[in-house]
């Protein structure tokens, strides 16, 4: 499977993204409580106010483990959100943007929740997604052998070794699935804490999905990384032409 590490990806693959759209991570740590937080923005461990509109989109965090799921509570900043401290193991945190319609209008402004139902004239309609998980190892882990099933039916990025076999300088898989099915040769990009101010625009990582879905990861150095896609496609219903699902998964890299 092939791999790049570049300092400017999407620039020197040339591939066409969306100017200043948003990604979607969510990263937390357990200590005398769960706290977890909804990266929704641009830069990688830094999360940013979401815009009040916007937060009737997201569901709270979740967070799974094996035979156990809480919902977290939103405390302080409109990102944040607790719960009760963790006992050892390995848990999966998840934050999920619901599918929501975008209508670009005759005029270029945009309308959110409307379909073409309520503008037949609209220069386009779009069917948007996002996923957003973390592997959490509390006290070294344990228990996590449930982190290679999928836990939403929306896109999502599934480990296809345990968390604790993903280390520097060794070939790891994933895959990457939509309600369990593989998405089959979708580019994928990565990146760690502190790479780049802009994860959006860089990234250390690419590479592109095969036919089940999987491809091979390396990192060259520890720490927090993520890996991300972006699939667009027709959603099937003339009322919102247009399918847009997004995916984050973020992990420690040992």
């Amino acid at each position: 499977m092939k791999k790049i590490a570049a300092a400017s990806l999407l620039a020197l693959l040339g591939v066409a993204t969306q100017a200043h759209a948003h990604e979607l991570w969510v990263l937390g740590k357990n200590g005398s409580a769960l706290q977890a937080d909804i990266h929704y923005g641009h830069n990688f461990s830094e999360p940013e106010l979401i815009a009040p509109e916007r937060l009737s989109i997201f569901e709270p965090i979740k967070v799974v483990g094996k035979n156990y799921q809480e919902v977290l509570t939103q405390k302080g900043e409109n990102y944040h959100y607790e719960g009760k401290k963790l006992d050892k193991g390995t848990y999966l945190l998840l934050a999920q943007y619901k599918p929501t319609t975008w209508l670009t209008l005759a005029d270029g402004k945009s309308a959110i929740g409307k379909t073409r139902k309520d503008a037949a004239d609209a220069k386009r309609c779009l069917l948007a997604t996002m996923t957003g998980k973390s592997i959490l190892a509390v006290n070294g882990g344990g228990d996590d052998d449930f982190v290679g099933s999928p836990v939403t039916k929306e896109m999502e990025f599934i480990p296809l070794v345990k968390p604790s076999e993903i280390k520097q300088g060794v070939s790891v898989k994933f895959r990457l699935v939509r309600d369990g099915k593989p998405m089959k040769t979708a580019q994928v990009f990565g990146s760690y804490a502190g790479f780049a101010k802009d994860s959006e625009n860089t990234g250390a990582f690419y590479a592109r999905t095969d036919l089940n879905g999987e491809f091979e990861f390396k990192a060259p150095v520890k720490g927090q990384w993520f890996v991300k896609s972006t699939v667009d496609g027709e959603s099937g219903n003339a009322d919102c032409e247009n399918r847009r699902d997004k995916a984050s998964l973020s992990f420690m890299v040992y």
